[in-house]
């Protein structure tokens, strides 16, 4: 059983390089607004997006999985990375976010290849946020410090995704370098308005708020979740009531994600 799970994924990953190769691997935007102005835009995030062979548009919970089970998450980031820089040099004033997977950032070789595509572009690593996403705990902790760090050097912000929901614990996020605490979606949708749940967000928030100096809640998709956000501290928000993903670069141009 364990033999057919690895050729599922193995297979699984051959697919979505083919996908990269076919150029049928793009994004979505979704913008990160302030929450005090609501029309003042921090950032866009790319939201990794595959046109299958069918023509469907997949998620990442369709891909990535495979892909870091086989090791070869750090081919997918350095293809977005590619595509966030380009677009980026096209846009001027946009300010992309673009997920990192902690396995890439602790990865010698799989953060060089990152690292010599900003290099080769360097004036537009201001412009470049990179949002560090953990499935599973970081084995090598001392690495993924000096990855950060240089990568700041290099001019990029870095935020820490899923806040809450990963596996980066507190001791290890009060040592990071970061800008940027993304507070994951499902700690907002499971917690009620009043009480002890807004305590809880309330003091979720509060820490991420000692580690950076932004604090983004992420999955706001109501007014009480809004509501909830305000009163939690949080100085952005991201989720389908501020905007929902819109796929830019794709077969097909400009569609609802």
């Amino acid at each position: 059983m364990r033999s057919l799970r690895r050729a599922d994924e193995v297979s699984s990953a051959a697919a979505v390089i083919a996908a990269m190769a076919d150029g049928r691997i793009g994004y979505a935007l979704q913008p990160v607004r302030c929450i005090e102005r609501p029309h003042s835009e921090l950032y866009r995030e790319c939201l990794v997006r595959l046109v299958d062979e069918a023509g469907s548009v997949r998620g990442p919970f369709h891909f990535v999985p495979q892909l870091e089970a086989c090791g070869a998450i750090g081919l997918l980031d350095e293809h977005m990375i590619r595509l966030a820089l380009e677009e980026l040099e096209t846009s001027a004033g946009a300010i992309l976010g673009c997920n990192i997977s902690v396995d890439t950032m602790q990865n010698a070789s799989a953060w060089s290849r990152i690292r010599d595509n900003i290099l080769s572009r360097p004036e537009l690593a201001s412009r470049l946020i990179i949002e560090i996403t953990e499935t599973h705990p970081a084995k090598n902790v001392e690495k993924l410090l000096i990855n950060i760090a240089e990568a700041r050097a290099l001019g990029c912000r870095i935020a820490i995704d899923d806040f809450g929901a990963g596996f980066f614990s507190p001791s290890l996020l009060l040592r990071l370098d970061v800008d940027i605490v993304k507070v994951d979606a499902s700690i907002l949708w499971t917690i009620r308005k009043g009480g002890a749940g807004a305590n809880t967000l309330r003091h979720i928030v509060g820490f991420a708020a000692c580690v950076a100096p932004i604090v983004v809640l992420e999955g706001v998709e109501l007014d009480e979740h809004l509501e909830l956000a305000c009163e939690a501290g949080a100085t952005h928000v991201q989720g389908y009531l501020i905007a929902k993903p819109l796929v830019h670069r794709l077969p097909g141009g400009l569609i609802p994600a």
